[in-house]
């Protein structure tokens, strides 16, 4: 069929990376949605990537990327309570490059999708 001939092609070229469940994480207790950014006291790549991967070892931080201009570092949380992310977001505090922490609990979710709806690719 063309969906399959077409699903294959974008296999090849590398646009599908994986296919995955679409999991209800509210229904299991992951209810609290946080956004974090994280100013740095050193302004270097090694205190960076330090960080980041302090970050990136915490399952509850869905998202961790760097960011343009200032070393910061933004971090999406999807935690089962304000209570954690906090806890969290202090383990991150306590560390010596750390300059600075901001936490924004998200409330309602009108919308959320992994990319845009692509219509038609090249």
């Amino acid at each position: 069929s063309n969906l399959t001939k077409r699903k294959s092609e974008l296999d090849a070229k590398g646009v599908i990376k994986n296919f995955s469940v679409n999991i209800g994480y509210e229904l299991i207790g992951y209810d609290t949605h946080a956004i974090t950014l994280v100013r740095l006291k050193v302004q270097n790549n090694q205190t960076l990537n330090q960080t980041v991967q302090q970050l990136k070892k915490i399952n509850d931080a869905v998202a961790v990327c760097a960011s343009l201009g200032e070393r910061e570092i933004f971090v999406r949380w999807l935690s089962h309570s304000n209570a954690k992310v906090q806890e969290f977001v202090q383990s991150i505090s306590d560390n010596e490059n750390v300059a600075h922490t901001q936490t924004i609990t998200l409330t309602t979710e009108h919308k959320r999708e992994h990319g845009p709806v692509l219509s038609e690719l090249e």
